[in-house]
C-alpha cells in the first residue's frame, strides 16, 4: 500500500471515530436516575435546580449531578415555536459519513444547528431508498451528495438545501464555495511557480461552468493563451481522470487544475500521476480539502481550501430563517 493510500485509510478511521463522537445517542434522564439510584422525578428536580422546593438531601443532589456530568447528560431544550408544528430537527442526508469531506460538513452543521436550538440528525441513504428522508419529521433537509437526491425533488413544504454541489435539473437552493476566488488563487499561485501553460480538468456540470468562466476570462483571455480544457462525464473514475490529465499534457500543459478534491484524490491514487508531480515537474492544483493532502508537498499540489464553517452557517440560516 502506498503512503498516500495508507494515510487515506488512517484518516477515514479517525473521522469515523470523530463521527461516532458527534452522533452518539443522547443520555436520557431515566438513565441518570437509574445510575444515581433515585426516581426520574427526583433527578429532574435536581438537574433543573428545583431541589430546594422539596427538600432533597444535599448528598442526593451531589450524587445526581455527578452522575449527570459523568454521563454527559444534556437536558432537552425548549425552543419557542416548537409547539407550532415545528420539530426542532434538521436532517443531514448522505450516502455515508466516513468520507472526511462529509464528516467535516456534518461537524459544522451540528455546531451551527445547536447554536440555533436545533438537533441535527444524520441520515445514511441507500440507493433506491432516497425518499425515506421525507418519512422523518424535520424542519429542513440538507443533502450532501447527488446520490441521495430523490427523483423529481422540488421545493415543497420542507425546505431543502444542497451543500457543496449543484444539481442542474432540480430547482433546489445550493450553498457553494466562492468559485471565483478559488480559481483566481490557483491561477495566481501556478503562475508564481512558473507554470504558465495551465490546463483545466473539469466535470461536465453547471457549477463547473462557473469555474471554467473564471479560467477562461482571468487566465486565457487575460494572457492571450488558448483554452486547454478536458471535461469528464458525471461519475468519472480513475481511468477517465488519468486519460484527461494525459490529454492536457499532450497539449502542452505544465500545470493542471483538478477541479475538485474528489478528482485530485483519484488522481493522486495513481502512481503515474504522482510520478509526474514528483519527477517531471508537473504542478497540480485543486479546489477543496482532504486530510490526505497534508502529506503532499506544495510543489506537487496547490490547494484553494473551502470554508465549510461559513457555508454551514449559510445552510442552517437558509433552512431555519435564523
Amino acid at each position: 500500500m502506498s503512503i498516500l493510500a495508507a494515510s487515506i485509510t488512517t484518516q477515514v478511521v479517525l473521522y469515523r471515530q470523530t463521527l461516532n463522537g458527534l452522533v452518539m445517542v443522547r443520555t436520557t434522564l431515566s438513565k441518570v436516575a437509574h445510575e444515581a439510584g433515585v426516581s426520574k422525578t427526583t433527578a429532574s428536580l435536581v438537574i433543573n435546580g428545583k431541589a430546594d422546593q422539596v427538600n432533597i438531601a444535599a448528598s442526593t443532589r451531589e450524587r445526581v449531578l455527578d452522575v449527570a456530568q459523568n454521563l454527559n447528560y444534556q437536558p432537552a431544550r425548549f425552543v419557542p415555536g416548537r409547539l407550532n408544528g415545528s420539530t426542532g430537527l434538521l436532517l443531514v442526508a448522505a450516502s455515508g459519513f466516513s468520507d472526511p469531506g462529509m464528516a467535516i460538513w456534518l461537524h459544522h452543521i451540528i455546531i451551527v444547528g445547536e447554536k440555533r436550538g436545533y438537533t441535527v440528525v444524520p441520515c445514511i441513504v441507500s440507493p433506491g431508498d432516497e425518499k425515506k428522508v421525507f418519512e422523518i419529521p424535520a424542519d429542513g433537509i440538507v443533502f450532501l451528495d447527488r446520490g441521495v437526491l430523490p427523483a423529481g425533488l422540488e421545493k415543497g413544504d420542507v425546505p431543502c438545501v444542497l451543500a457543496g454541489f449543484h444539481q442542474r435539473e432540480q430547482n433546489i437552493h445550493a450553498v457553494l464555495p466562492d468559485y471565483q476566488n478559488q480559481m483566481n488563487e490557483l491561477i495566481s499561485r501556478l503562475y508564481r511557480n512558473n507554470k504558465r501553460a495551465v490546463g483545466f480538468l473539469t466535470e461536465d456540470s453547471e457549477a463547473s461552468e462557473q469555474r471554467l468562466k473564471v479560467y477562461r476570462e482571468n487566465y486565457c483571455e487575460r494572457f492571450d493563451i488558448p483554452l486547454n480544457v478536458e471535461r469528464l462525464s458525471e461519475g468519472y473514475g480513475e481511468k477517465l481522470v488519468t486519460e484527461g490529465v494525459h490529454r492536457l499534457l499532450e497539449k502542452g500543459a505544465n500545470g493542471i487544475i483538478l477541479e475538485t478534491a474528489e478528482m485530485a484524490m483519484k488522481a493522486f491514487r495513481i502512481t503515474r500521476i504522482r510520478d509526474m508531480a514528483s519527477d517531471n515537474g508537473i504542478l497540480f492544483a485543486t479546489c477543496g480539502d482532504h486530510p490526505a493532502f497534508d502529506l503532499l508537498p506544495e510543489k506537487m499540489l496547490i490547494r484553494a481550501t473551502e470554508n465549510k464553517e461559513a457555508m454551514a452557517e449559510e445552510v442552517v440560516k437558509y433552512l431555519t430563517g435564523l
